[in-house]
């Protein structure tokens, strides 16, 4: 039986991940400094556990000011099939020189930095990508301005993660590069309320399968992930020690069956989640002990791709 399987990715994003919903709470917290000692923190206890990740960066994300303000063009809204209007809030803080929380190239050149991690993709500018949402012009967009911007900084992406979880015209990413894609487990799709309710209740059980490996395909679909708890709002009131009993019987039941277990948060969620590094340090001593015992292998979206296409 084939070794279970541990990957960890993280979808960073900044404002972009909000642009539909921004706050004055949001637009308060989600400040470039707060971005930068997040990431910073994260990648020390990724390094302190001997952890490797994936880092899907919003490709916008990491621009700077001045590369934003030279390549004007790329931001048109003519280029949405929605007309722009997921940009809108960027372009008009951009014009008043507020780029604080949208920008942050400090949080990528961290990443790449450490040199174990993988650099994944999360779009040019976070808009969801189902079919229902946008034409494939605009996805076209979307890929072509990643690989401009991954041009600029002299890497080029193989693994991609979807915004907001909405997967669309995932036989087109092969078109571009990409290799494999994080789909969304069918818990994570649904938007209304009853089955957010669900998946609350769902974090006071600590019982939580594992996945099976992907079917070879190009691009290959990874096995998706779970949400590591975000303990804000009513989240916040489910106990740090049964968060990780339900991560342990995950981790376990990879073990168990040598099945994948693909956990995923954001970065940004460390600035207003309660105890979220403890959570983290928590998980990652889990998973480093189960390594140890040689019961685990830990790899980044890239390797599993590698493979298990």
């Amino acid at each position: 039986m084939e070794k279970a399987v541990f990957i960890l990715s993280f979808d960073c994003e900044g404002k972009w991940g909000v642009a539909d919903q921004l706050t004055p709470k949001i637009e308060e917290t989600f400040t470039t400094n707060r971005l930068i000692s997040v990431y910073q923190k994260i990648i020390d206890i990724l390094d302190k556990y001997e952890l490797k990740s994936t880092f899907g960066f919003v490709a916008s994300f990491i621009l700077s000011q001045d590369l934003v303000a030279s390549n004007r063009a790329w931001f048109s809204k003519d280029n949405w099939s929605d007309g722009g209007r997921w940009l809108e809030p960027f372009l008009r803080d951009f014009h008043k020189g507020r780029t604080d929380g949208w920008l942050c190239q400090e949080a990528f050149e961290m990443v790449r930095k450490q040199s174990i991690h993988e650099i994944g993709s999360h779009g040019f500018s976070h808009i969801p990508l189902s079919e229902t949402n946008i034409d494939v012009d605009t996805f076209n967009h979307e890929m072509i301005h990643i690989r401009k911007v991954e041009h600029l900084y002299n890497y080029c992406s193989t693994t991609f993660i979807y915004p907001c979880n909405q997967v669309g015209y995932s036989d087109q990413l092969k078109n571009f590069g990409f290799l494999a894609f994080r789909p969304a487990a069918l818990s994570e799709l649904s938007r209304n309320q009853m089955m957010r309710g669900k998946r609350l209740i769902s974090e006071w059980i600590p019982i939580c399968p594992s996945h099976a490996h992907a079917e070879p395909h190009v691009p290959l679909a990874l096995p998706p992930g779970i949400l590591l708890n975000y303990r804000s709002g009513m989240r916040w009131l489910v106990p740090t020690s049964l968060t990780l009993k339900r991560i342990n019987a995950y981790l376990d039941h990879a073990i168990k069956s040598g099945g994948v277990a693909h956990l995923y948060s954001h970065p940004h969620n460390f600035i207003t989640g309660k105890n979220q590094f403890a959570l983290l340090e928590g998980v990652c001593k889990l998973v480093s002990e189960k390594v140890r015992q040689g019961n685990l292998q830990i790899m980044t979206q890239h390797e599993y791709c590698m493979k298990f296409q």
